[in-house]
């Protein structure tokens, strides 16, 4: 039957219609009912769940066993400080644990045992939700309690790693120490040895021994005095093996190559002699050195022997250094006596030159007189090089010729400060030469400015063709001529520029002498619109007189009056 079929949505609904809606709506209640009890049945046992497992985490906290520990250190360390802070932990988790703990633990049982408990209800949610933070809560606590069990506990916690190291030291030592017992090379006090490296398994043991009672500075003490007696033992062996080496072997072959280096460089047979009887005081000092340590390596006092061993090392490291260093001077001497030579040799012959140059800037007009100063104090340090260079000189051919000694070392010194002042005479030898002119450098500006004047005549030339019927503009075509002629025996800068001036002076008297005419001309055409004036014809007659005898400065300067004189009229 279809149900919908009979439906009138805009008419009223019949008994079966409101039937079937009935039915739909309180199933529809029920499925919201029974879904809402379902959740809340699952949240119930999943809170019970995380409860459990937070009551789990909290049973194996290890609070208990910190505490434990502590009282332990507390009942073998008196002078611990810690009773108090102990007390006071052990009793926030007595009652965290007897009290909180236990009910929260109850709880969470009779939830999983009695069915009543898993009811879908409210206060069954509420009931095992407050259980489960109580649990968080009691978690939280019993955590910090443990870091502040821990902070006491890190010195122990750090101690223990440090003797987990000593004691890994010690195991990869025994090899070591066993291989150097068998060397039969060395000679020592075995038995004190063997004592000496046993005791630090005692006394690691002790260390143990006082972690364990909690007595933190006595471990603190026993692990410095093991790593002190490792490290002394490490030393022992390492100090065996180096001076065996060293003095058996590299040191040996030193001495012997350093007699036989030094006979290469040195240059006369006084330097040889004096050579070898240095050598043959380091190899006495070699030899006591040697009986020394190996004494003092035999009563096992690796300190000493080290000590000497490095004092040996550096006294023939030293001595090959300064054969060496001698080497190196001889070497240059020889591979660059002849540049040195002429270097040095040179810086007269470069004084000379300066002043040569000097001399030449003066006559060609430059001014000099600030370089006279320069040039005696570099002339005085040119002559003292010259000394300290000849005397070097001398020096080394008497000790080619086999008739002296020489100091390679000095020698070094003295040819170290005569470089020093050749290096700052040129440097003064540079600011005087910049600033002094080379003869080229002199001739070619001679030439430039002659060519500036010769330019200039050229263009004094242009000027009068293009200005002829100015009177008697003729009349300065003679001195250009002489100056062409002067331009022509110039010698020097200084009368290039005077010449230059003087040329500059008539070209400007040229300009102002055209200028003048033209404007005197302007004056006179300009004069004529006055013409009806009472005085005209005498001013004009004045105005043109002075234009006829070329006084053109006083034709304008009548003209002028005269204008503002009608004008005002």
């Amino acid at each position: 039957m279809n149900l919908l079929s009979g439906w009138d949505i805009s008419g009223s609904l019949n008994t079966i219609q409101i039937l079937c809606l009935s039915v739909f709506f309180v199933c529809l209640i029920l499925i919201i009912i029974l879904f809402c009890l379902f959740n809340l049945y699952k949240n119930i046992l999943k809170t019970a769940y995380e409860a459990h497992k937070e009551l789990i985490k909290i049973a194996k906290s290890p609070v208990q066993n910190r505490l434990k520990r502590l009282n332990f250190i507390v009942k073998n360390n008196s002078n611990s400080g810690i009773e108090n802070d102990l007390n006071i932990w052990r009793i926030e988790y007595k009652n965290l644990i007897d009290k909180t703990f236990i009910s929260q633990q109850n709880i969470v049982l009779n939830t999983f045992s009695d069915s009543k408990y898993r009811r879908p209800t409210i206060l069954n949610y509420r009931r095992i939700k407050k259980c489960l933070d109580e649990t968080k809560n009691i978690s939280i606590k019993l955590f910090a309690i443990f870091k502040q069990m821990d902070k006491i506990l890190m010195k122990e916690f750090i101690q223990r790693d440090t003797r987990i190291q000593i004691r890994d030291v010690y195991n990869s030592l025994k090899p070591i120490v066993a291989d150097f017992l068998k060397d039969t090379n060395f000679i020592f006090d075995k038995e004190v040895f063997i004592v000496n490296f046993q005791k630090i398994d005692l006394a690691l043991k002790l260390i143990n021994i006082a972690l364990k009672k909690g007595e933190y500075s006595k471990a603190v003490n026993f692990q410095s005095v093991t790593t002190k007696e490792i490290i002394k033992t490490i030393q022992t062996i390492d100090t065996f093996y180096l001076a065996d080496k060293l003095l058996n072997k590299t040191l040996k072959d030193k001495m012997r190559d350093l007699e036989t280096d030094s006979n290469k460089i040195l240059f006369t047979k006084e330097e040889i002699d004096k050579k070898q009887l240095a050598i043959s005081v380091l190899k006495n000092k070699f030899i006591d050195y040697y009986n020394e340590i190996f004494e003092n390596l035999k009563k096992l006092d690796s300190e000493k022997a080290f000590s000497l061993l490095s004092e040996i090392n550096d006294m023939v490291f030293d001595f090959e250094n300064n054969i060496k260093r001698e080497s190196k001077i001889k070497d240059f001497f020889v591979q660059n006596f002849s540049n040195l030579n002429y270097f040095c040799e040179s810086v007269i012959d470069s004084q000379n030159k300066l002043e040569n140059l000097a001399l030449e800037n003066k006559n060609q007009g430059q001014e000099v007189s600030q370089f006279s100063s320069m040039l005696k104090l570099s002339r005085k340090e040119a002559i003292k090089i010259d000394e300290k260079w000849k005397l070097i000189c001398k020096s080394i051919n008497n000790i080619k010729a086999d008739k002296g000694f020489i100091n390679l070392e000095e020698l070094k010194i003295s040819l170290t400060k005569i470089l020093e002042d050749v290096q700052n005479i040129y440097i003064e030898f540079t600011k005087i030469a910049s600033s002094l002119r080379t003869p080229s450098s002199l001739k070619q500006e001679i030439e430039n400015k002659v060519l500036e004047i010769q330019t200039l005549l050229s263009n004094c030339e242009v000027i009068l063709a293009n200005n002829m019927n100015v009177p008697e503009i003729h009349s300065f075509y003679k001195n250009i001529n002489k100056f062409y002629e002067d331009a022509e025996i110039i010698q020097n800068i200084e009368a290039a520029n005077e010449l230059f001036d003087l040329i500059i002076e008539l070209k400007n008297e040229i300009k102002n002498k055209i200028i003048k005419e033209a404007f005197a001309q302007e004056l006179i055409i300009y004069l004529n619109r006055f013409v009806n004036n009472e005085d005209f014809e005498s001013v004009y007659e004045q105005v043109n007189e002075a234009y006829r005898q070329n006084d053109f400065e006083n034709s304008i300067s009548i003209a002028i009056n005269s204008i503002i004189k009608f004008k005002n009229n």
